[in-house]
């Protein structure tokens, strides 16, 4: 199954995803946000509110299969805030919910214990909490659940000595987890859903950036200020420390000394990459490679500043083609209206007085 945020679902659709293998949710969902993927026929939705039920019911045609997002004990809590507590009587109200729905078809849980998890026996924790919670609502319903998603999370590398998430290992912890506690309330084996996301899209992406000018501060700073940076590189000042940044245009042949990557938003946040090591003679012209990009930054940028969007480029075999063009001026006014006094009208009836800037072009 691929799993999509309620938003990209419609792409998803529109690259030609069976409709059936998408698992759709996304935190504090809009009522059109949950029915659109679900007139287009989803395999399930995942709800993380008793109103994100309430909502989803009301908005449906047909039957919808969903899985509750859960959140796990105190323990695990600090790695995520997403979902209905466990511990708090939630879980079981939105349970209890999405089982009084006609509509709706609970057929498993889901639960995201964090971004950038490293630990595998996270993973397995997660699982003990849930097998018992899926029994209880059995004995409870007297309903099987056939479904446990373990959500995604899993950690990347994104400078040398990160520690990253052990694929082995999280096979062990859930193997070993699903065996013991389904073993321990009897309940027979879900099938097991794991959301890879970054740790499949992130190493496909690189991220170009041309060196503008290199300036040396009192103190010994060099900064190499770059023509990106915030806008499309969002995940610094967010939960990233930073990224493994390499020459891309020649290969240097002078020593390299510590320089921090910025960018040209004029924000103390726009920083790309800190005391990175690049060759002395870094000069403007040159071209940055930072990589390990490929899972938020064009997902997540922005036009801060004013400053369009850069191009994504596909590469196979030495070849490239252009996915998005980059953002132009008039993309960023496309939207923008100015207010005209509308005209007199014989029978009283006025224009809405606006228009684009472009109009006319």
């Amino acid at each position: 199954m691929a799993c999509a945020h309620m938003v990209s679902s419609r792409p998803a659709l529109i690259a030609g995803v069976d409709p059936n293998q998408i698992v759709a949710h996304g935190m504090a969902a809009t009522p059109a946000e949950l029915r659109k993927p679900a007139n287009a026929g989803v395999g399930r939705i995942v709800v993380d509110s008793p109103t994100a039920v309430a909502l989803l019911a009301t908005g449906v045609r047909r039957p919808q299969a969903v899985q509750v997002r859960v959140s796990p004990d105190d323990d695990l809590r600090e790695h995520s805030s997403f979902g209905v507590a466990l511990t708090d009587g939630h879980a079981a109200d939105a349970i209890q919910r999405a089982l009084d729905q006609p509509m709706l078809h609970l057929v498993g849980l889901q639960c995201h214990i964090g971004s950038q998890v490293t630990d595998a026996s996270l993973y397995g924790e997660a699982i003990r909490q849930m097998v018992p919670l899926m029994a209880e609502i059995r004995a409870r319903h007297g309903v099987i659940l056939t479904e446990l998603n373990i959500g995604g999370g899993q950690g990347v590398s994104y400078v040398s000595g990160d520690p990253e998430l052990d694929l082995d290992a999280l096979r062990d912890f859930v193997d070993d987890a699903l065996d013991a506690s389904c073993a321990a309330e009897r309940f027979p084996r879900p099938t097991l859903v794991v959301e890879p996301g970054r740790a499949i899209s992130a190493r496909a992406g690189v991220t170009l950036y041309r060196v503008l000018w290199v300036q040396s501060h009192p103190g010994g700073r060099t900064l190499v200020v770059v023509d990106g940076g915030l806008s499309d590189t969002p995940r610094v000042p967010l939960n990233v420390d930073g990224y493994t940044v390499a020459v891309a245009n020649r290969h240097p042949i002078t020593p390299t000394q510590p320089m921090t990557v910025v960018g040209r938003q004029c924000d103390s946040g726009d920083e790309i990459a800190r005391d990175v090591q690049l060759p002395a003679d870094l000069h403007a012209g040159d071209l940055l490679a930072v990589a390990c990009t490929g899972a938020y930054h064009h997902s997540m940028a922005s036009t801060y500043n004013m400053v369009g969007r850069p191009p994504l480029v596909a590469m196979k075999d030495g070849r490239t083609r252009e996915l998005v063009r980059r953002e132009t001026i008039a993309d960023l006014l496309s939207r923008e209206r100015v207010y005209k006094e509308p005209p007199p009208t014989r029978r009283g009836r006025a224009d809405s007085g606006c228009e684009s800037l472009l109009d006319g072009e």
